[in-house]
């Protein structure tokens, strides 16, 4: 009937391999692009809320924004020193 020195879990793995040639997920960032610091902070929300909507008038994306106002704080701190 069939081959028994292969076990039902050897079997699937196979057929699994086979149909699933391509590799899933998300593709690879290129180094030149990655970014792999995350900054946390808790706002108040109130604050949150000013923030969000400074950033729904930028039409920017979120991290964007956030990145950016970042950097020219770090600028103008760096530049008064």
């Amino acid at each position: 009937m069939y081959d028994t020195n292969y076990d039902l879990s050897t079997v699937i793995f196979v057929i699994h391999k086979e149909i699933m040639k391509t590799k899933m997920g998300r593709p690879k960032v290129p180094k030149a692009k990655f970014r792999g610091i995350l900054i946390q902070a808790r706002l108040m929300p109130e604050e949150n809320r000013a923030i969000n909507e400074a950033i729904r008038r930028s039409k920017q994306a979120k991290s964007e924004w956030i990145r950016k106002a970042l950097l020219t704080a770090a600028g103008s701190d760096k530049s008064a020193s």
